[in-house]
Parts: C-alpha cells; sequence; structure tokens
C-alpha cells in the first residue's frame, strides 16, 4: 500500500495500460520480455499518463515503457520499505500482486522473492473478517 496517493495501485496500471493499448492482464507478462526499460520520473497517475504518451511519440517501445512503469513502482515500494525494515519471507498481497512484471521488478529491486497468495486480490478483506470475528 502506499501513504499518499493512487501511484502504483490498480488503478495507476489500469490508466497505463488504456494509455499504451496493452490488455491489463497482459500488461505484467509483457514488461518481462524488455531488454531496456524506459526511465519514467513521475508516477503521478495523471502526469504519468502524459510521459508515457511523450515516450510513445520519441519512438520508445511500448514493452519497454512498461517495463519502466513496473521499476518505477518498485522503486517507489522500495523506498517506502526502507522506512520500516524488511525481512523474508515476503508476502506481496493485493491486486497489484497479480502483475507478474511489478513482482519481477521487486524482486529484482529488493534482491529477494515474493511471495504471492493466490488469494492475493482479497487478502485484505480476509484479515479483516477473521478482526471482526475475534472481536
Amino acid at each position: 500500500m502506499n501513504d499518499k496517493c493512487a501511484a502504483g495501485t490498480g488503478r495507476f496500471l489500469e490508466v497505463m495500460a488504456r494509455a499504451l493499448e496493452v490488455n491489463l492482464d497482459e500488461f505484467g507478462a509483457v514488461s518481462i520480455k524488455s531488454k531496456h526499460p524506459s526511465k519514467i520520473s513521475i508516477l503521478c497517475t495523471v502526469f504519468a499518463e502524459s510521459e508515457v504518451i511523450s515516450l510513445i511519440a520519441k519512438g520508445n517501445q511500448r514493452i519497454d515503457i512498461i517495463a519502466g512503469i513496473h521499476e518505477s513502482i518498485a522503486s517507489r515500494i522500495s523506498s517506502m520499505i526502507g522506512r520500516v525494515g524488511i525481512k523474508e519471507p515476503v508476502m506481496i498481497t493485493g491486486g497489484v500482486a497479480r502483475n507478474v512484471g511489478v513482482i519481477h521488478a521487486l524482486e529484482k529491486k529488493l534482491g529477494m522473492n515474493m511471495e504471492v497468495s493466490p488469494y492475493a486480490q482479497v487478502n485484505g478483506a480476509i484479515g479483516a473478517a477473521i478482526l471482526a470475528v475475534s472481536l
């Protein structure tokens, strides 16, 4: 989760996929094929869409732009982790965990494997339900 805006969330990825005209379900797998990820400097959803359009106009390949988006998300998550620390094993939850491109970028950035629950999208709801029952 992030602390300020939609950057790095599923909604951010949806907007980027739409701007790049790539199916969201294919978005993660496409980026893994990149050999030269584009540098994405802006993670604000509104401004990042403009940056992506600019990169397309400059001739950057879509797979490189997508990989750059995933690397930017991994960098943002890594900096947030730096504030609290991290210890293996690492579990990633939420809908973004279904994006193999984000997982791949995070593993590369952090130098450790990410565990992804088959229930990643609903783990928060399951936890909330267990907490509610235990009160």
